[in-house]
């Protein structure tokens, strides 16, 4: 349980993969939203209308310099719109339920999407300390390999630090899959780090992506691409725009 807070207050809001969409799953859920529905015109696309700002005005990768200055950032409960999540609106409920009561309860006497996160967090603590310690116990030999393994998958997701890797959409690169999860489409591209430094890499996407759109990828240790999103061309670094000419 010690362990669990550490790691709690060590990782920071944005900071793992995929933070944010899980969250955005998560609140949609405490407000019993248990299916998520599909974007009109858009395979495989999903999400719902949630309330403002369930980023607290952070982007994913912040780092605690940025949670701590929007640590008062507060859900705008009045200005509800349409939040897309492909990426995790596929996910079962059940994996969710820890998280989204802990967010209900929260939300009960809160608005505050810092703390609301942290609560949720907490919850998924204890259901994941309580699974843990079930398995030992019902473990007939050797029951330290379940704390040795919970330990390692911990740790692992710990340091699953992304990076930001910087693309142009060609579609004469992209095939056809055979759908899985919301993914139809495979994109293979030249992209680019900070620094200009060039790597090819493959990510998947429900639709077809509007050709010569500038992305950045997020990229953690052994997973790949976990998410991207549409940049204009002055958001990316110096280095990366002169891979592209240096105009738009």
């Amino acid at each position: 349980m010690l362990i669990g807070v550490f790691y709690l207050l060590l990782i920071p809001y944005s900071e793992s993969p995929d933070d944010m969409f899980h969250f955005r799953r998560i609140f949609e859920i405490s407000q019993g939203g248990l299916l998520s529905k599909a974007v009109p015109g858009q395979t495989g696309a999903g999400g719902n209308l949630l309330p403002g700002n369930l980023n607290a005005n952070l982007k994913e990768g912040s780092g605690y310099a940025e949670v701590l200055k929007n640590i008062g950032a507060r859900v705008e409960r009045n200005n509800i719109g349409w939040s897309s999540f492909s990426n995790t609106a596929l996910y079962a409920p059940i994996a969710y339920i820890p998280q989204a009561t802990g967010a209900w309860l929260a939300r009960l006497f809160t608005d505050k999407v810092l703390l609301i996160v942290t609560i949720s967090r907490f919850f998924a603590m204890i259901a994941s300390t309580v699974m843990t310690t079930l398995a030992i116990y019902f473990m007939p030999f050797k029951k330290y390999i379940i704390l040795l393994v919970a330990f390692i998958v911990v740790a692992f997701l710990a340091t699953q630090r992304s990076s930001d890797y910087y693309t142009q959409i060609d579609n004469d690169c992209v095939t056809e899959i055979a759908p899985h999860g919301a993914m139809n489409y495979r994109y293979t591209l030249s992209t680019y780090d900070e620094t200009g430094a060039e790597r090819e890499l493959s990510f998947e996407t429900s639709r077809i992506l509007t050709d010569d759109a500038y992305l950045c990828l997020k990229v953690a240790p052994f997973r790949g691409v976990v998410t991207w999103a549409e940049v204009q061309f002055d958001e990316m670094p110096a280095a990366v725009q002169e891979q592209y000419g240096g105009n738009s």
